[in-house]
């Protein structure tokens, strides 16, 4: 709701992007599909709503996760961080 209304406030489209449709069991197909997210993001100015990011972005430091997670979630980090200003996160 928070992203619609500044969506809204800065007359920019919301894109949603829904995780669940990100994340596939084979190794390294997610971070390639957010990859082309993030490519996507560079091109069209917008809000950008990554929809249960809290999934994967818990606690980085949790003993239980997953080797293949925590390579999609630097993969994300480093890729957000090749996001130009103008697009909000």
């Amino acid at each position: 709701m928070t992203a619609s209304a500044l969506a809204g406030e800065l007359h920019l489209p919301l894109f949603t992007i829904m995780l669940e449709g990100l994340i596939t069991k084979f190794m390294g197909e997610t971070a390639a599909k957010l990859r082309l997210v993030f490519d996507a993001i560079r091109q069209t100015q917008g809000v950008y709503l990554f929809d249960e990011f809290d999934a994967l972005g818990a606690h980085r430091s949790q003993s239980n996760d997953v080797g293949e997670i925590r390579r999609v979630l630097n993969s994300f980090c480093n890729c957000s961080k090749k996001t130009p200003r103008s697009a909000l996160l």
